[in-house]
């Protein structure tokens, strides 16, 4: 404030005050060292008194050695086992163990009971505590809703409620909140579902809003449908159910079995012309259907059986309406694929035969060989095979249900024998005729000598004559030339 300060002052006085204190402890350590000094000579002064007064019997050993050995023959006596002063002394040593053993167990007794004390002055407050924050306590709709969702805590778990109600809490909030999500999901159904409602019901419900607090109105307009009009119509529908659910798949199938047996019953026809031909000498043979169940006609069987049993369960017809639903989705698949295996041995009967050919023997009609396939035997058999049954097959084609010859038979032949020998040629031509097929055999010259030798009624057409004839025709006259080539082999006998 005047413009001055003390630091100089206050620099100086620092200086003195550090030089002082230096010169202090110097007086205080030297203090220290007179004070032992002084110690030092009290101690010899005290050692020098005791050795003035000290008397010459105090320092006589042979006395002191004497008076010392009879004491320590007097304690021996004193000592010995079978003394007495030995066994008021065992007894007092017993005596003085119990009281310690005693005064332990009191002092343990002593500190148990404090502890007991205090824990009972801890519970006491606790239940205070408890009390004061339970209030009038639960009521029995309570404590039963409580008993069903919380554990009881057992008689060991007091100390640990709070930890306890804590756990409590949180599985209970994670439950709260789990039932809100809910509760919200419920109510987007719900609103979702009143919506759908309104675009269904037009009638009824078309001033109702689609909130919440609409769902009484929709309630009673479901107690309304389910009371009134929908037993009605939910009896019309199981009756229709019952009615029609069995009958399309029903004849779906006897259709498809009943074209099973149509062929079965032309393949014993065609198995009747072939055994008027001869295969081999004194043998002919026999085209052997055998029924394939494929694993889709099975998956059908087996939902149809359902569909058969679920119409009888008291469901409202849920159950036969799933059941019916799942044969439909059977029956869309294999229509919608109707290339694959499995849909045509489910919707094709051709599909539901497969063949074996076997050789019997005319005379005792008993079965040589089976087979199934081109394995095993000749090329000549083979060949002859082939030839009978692409044969049979053109015959079971020509001919119209309930006729046992074919309509038009007349068939075309290019070069059909010329790597066959002339016997299977002759049997070829016989089943040819035994089928009721008129051949029209396109061959060159070395093949019409064997094709006279062995027909009589087929017509021959030298191949280089039918080409110039059909490349020399119209349309119009290829027609009429066919017409009139097809009347003249009718013409023929035979």
């Amino acid at each position: 404030m005047t413009g001055f300060n003390n630091r100089d002052r206050l620099s100086a006085l620092y200086n003195e005050l550090s030089e002082t204190r230096k010169k202090a402890d110097a007086l205080g350590r030297q203090l220290e060292s007179a004070r032992r000094n002084l110690r030092d000579t009290n101690d010899q002064i005290r050692l020098y008194e005791l050795l003035g007064e000290t008397e010459f019997s105090t320092i006589n050993l042979p006395s002191a050695q004497r008076e010392l050995d009879a004491l320590q023959s007097r304690l021996e006596a004193l000592t010995a086992p079978d003394s007495d002063v030995e066994k008021a002394r065992g007894e007092f040593e017993a005596v003085r163990q119990q009281l310690e053993e005693g005064r332990q167990q009191l002092s343990n007794q002593e500190t148990a009971l404090a502890l007991l004390k205090e824990k009972r002055n801890q519970a006491t407050d606790r239940c205070t505590e408890l009390l004061d924050r339970l209030g009038d306590g639960l009521t029995d709709d309570q404590q039963s809703l409580a008993t069903r969702h919380f554990r009881t805590p057992k008689a060991d778990q007091y100390e640990r409620l709070e930890a306890l109600e804590r756990d409590q809490r949180e599985q209970l909030d994670k439950v709260i909140g789990k039932l809100g999500k809910q509760i919200q999901s419920f109510e987007l159904s719900l609103t979702q579902l009143m919506e759908k409602a309104l675009t269904i019901d037009t009638g009824a419900l078309i001033e109702t809003g689609s909130n919440i607090q609409d769902i009484p109105e929709y309630l009673e307009r479901l107690r309304v449908l389910e009371e009134e009009a929908l037993p009605q119509k939910l009896e019309r529908f199981l009756s229709y159910l019952n009615q029609s659910s069995d009958q399309g798949v029903t004849q779906l199938l006897a259709h498809i079995q009943n074209q099973v047996a149509i062929i079965e019953e032309r393949i014993a026809d065609l198995n009747a012309t072939l055994r008027r031909v001869d295969f081999q000498p004194g043998r002919y043979l026999r085209l052997e259907p055998r029924r394939v169940t494929h694993e889709s006609l099975r998956r059908l069987e087996r939902a149809q059986r359902q569909l058969r049993a679920d119409a009888l369960k008291g469901d409202q017809g849920e159950s036969h309406f799933k059941a019916l639903q799942n044969m439909v989705a059977l029956l869309r698949d294999a229509a919608d694929n109707k290339r694959t295996v499995g849909a045509r041995a489910l919707l094709d009967p051709r599909y539901r035969l497969q063949f074996e050919v076997s050789v019997l023997e005319r005379e005792s009609g008993s079965v040589i060989e089976t087979r199934t396939g081109s394995q095993g035997g000749s090329g000549g058999e083979k060949e002859i095979i082939a030839s009978y049954i692409l044969t049979a097959s053109l015959s079971y084609a020509l001919c119209p249900d309930g006729a046992t010859q074919p309509l038009f038979g007349t068939i075309v032949l290019d070069e059909a024998f010329s790597k066959s020998s002339h016997a299977v040629a002759g049997r070829i031509i016989s089943a040819l005729n035994e089928f009721g097929l008129h051949p029209l055999f396109v061959t060159p010259n070395k093949e019409m000598r064997l094709l006279r030798a062995h027909t009589s009624s087929a017509i021959l057409v030298h191949r280089k004559d039918l080409r110039a004839t059909l490349t020399s025709l119209s349309w119009e006259e290829l027609e009429a030339h066919a017409e009139k080539m097809t009347r003249k082999a009718h013409e023929i006998p035979g």
